[in-house]
């Protein structure tokens, strides 16, 4: 079972839900949603803004990298002589297998 859905589970059969705060329980939404788990680039892309994500690579590194990545960019020109577009990061050695988003700062 996933993190996500583990906790959405927990959440969903606890007596925390019926006396926690609204704020807490939009906070857990949000890291259920957003936090919880990496993400295949080929089953889903993060939205295209000024921002950064975490990325697992097929080398296996993890690093921080700004979205223009996910982004099209020209990759050529077609047999017609139209132009071509791929994501940045299709071509990218190592390839881009996950990503996650970046958790909030500490305060």
């Amino acid at each position: 079972m996933k993190l996500r859905e583990k906790l959405t589970e927990v959440i969903d059969n606890s007596e925390f839900v019926h006396d926690a705060p609204i704020e807490t329980l939009e906070a857990v939404k949000v890291f259920i949603e957003h936090y919880s788990e990496w993400v295949r680039v080929d089953d889903k892309l993060p939205e295209i803004k000024d921002d950064s994500v975490l990325v697992h690579f097929s080398n296996g590194s993890i690093e921080t990298v700004h979205l223009d990545w996910f982004d099209s960019v020209t990759c050529g020109i077609g047999e017609n002589g139209e132009q071509l577009y791929c994501k940045a990061f299709e071509n990218h050695d190592p390839a881009f297998t996950h990503w996650m988003q970046l958790p909030e700062p500490p305060k």
